[in-house]
């Protein structure tokens, strides 16, 4: 936000072998850290880091986008739906 660093996603594109090990479908990555300053969680920057990923994985094999969230946020699990994540047990 501005000058600042208020917040930062990094993601994990597995290579096809550690895919097949952890059960996977080819073009996986994960969601693998997530972090925004309390600050700034009600407005625009998480949706900013989405889509900005969303925009570096596009001319990359990705077929599915992973992001593991806690039961008992359920303010991410909102927000996660919101970008159209699905969930899974």
């Amino acid at each position: 936000h501005g000058d600042h660093l208020v917040g930062y996603l990094q993601y994990i594109q597995f290579p096809s072998e550690a895919l097949k090990k952890l059960g996977f479908p080819e073009g996986t990555v994960e969601i693998g850290s997530l972090q925004v300053h309390p600050d700034y969680r009600q407005g625009v920057v998480l949706r900013r880091l989405f889509r900005q990923t969303f925009v570096c994985l596009a001319g990359r094999d990705v077929r599915v986008v992973r992001s593991t969230v806690q039961l008992t946020n359920e303010h991410s699990i909102y927000f996660h739906r919101k970008l159209g994540f699905q969930e899974f047990s």
